[in-house]
């Protein structure tokens, strides 16, 4: 499986994406990444008895690129046999973010850092709008970013991504327009 979306957390540059990067890189640990394999392999060999039962579930660890931060994520997984007519096998995975872990790590101090604020008061004004700019929009855009559902092929290599499914949900109702949440009026 494999993802292209922007790490809202890279620290060395930070537009710096996930393209080409395997799913399975991006799940924290040995055996957070054997655990999900072992569940998927679980859900091709036992169908549901009910086709109207919710899908199966399982949590894993997501990790930033450079490894310093991660993200619990709810994964369910619905194989989809013989989709469209097609003799291969589909996957469906919907991701969803914990958020209740979110908030417990924004209630932890960390003593390694530094608001944006004193970051940006080192920095020549010019610079500093600039930067500040650039990571409000990808931090934004991450923290609104609710849900995602994609639709993959597993018959091809990279497993592609033939659907996908984004829900936000916007996290304030400031009358800003920024890039954070989509919306109309910043595309026109």
């Amino acid at each position: 499986m494999v993802f292209s979306w922007q790490d809202p957390v890279a620290h060395e540059s930070p537009s710096e994406d996930f393209a080409e990067l395997s799913f399975l890189d991006l799940i924290d640990g040995e055996l957070a990444r054997s655990s999900f394999l072992d569940f998927l392999a679980k859900q091709e060999e036992c169908p549901p008895v009910c086709p109207e039962s919710a899908p199966r579930c399982i949590r894993v660890p997501l990790a930033s690129r450079d490894r310093t931060r991660t993200v619990s994520v709810d994964v369910c997984h619905v194989p989809l046999p013989r989709l469209y007519g097609a003799e291969s096998m589909h996957h469906l995975l919907s991701l969803t973010e914990d958020v209740d872990a979110r908030v417990r790590e924004a209630e932890q101090p960390n003593p390694g850092f530094l608001p944006s604020e004193l970051l940006a008061a080192r920095r020549p004004p010019s610079v500093a709008s600039a930067a500040s700019n650039e990571t409000e929009a990808q931090v934004e855009f991450y923290d609104e970013l609710a849900e995602m559902t994609l639709l993959l092929n597993a018959n091809t290599e990279l497993l592609d991504i033939e659907e996908a499914h984004l829900r936000f949900t916007r996290q304030s109702d400031s009358p800003k327009v920024r890039m954070g949440m989509p919306s109309l009026k910043v595309h026109i």
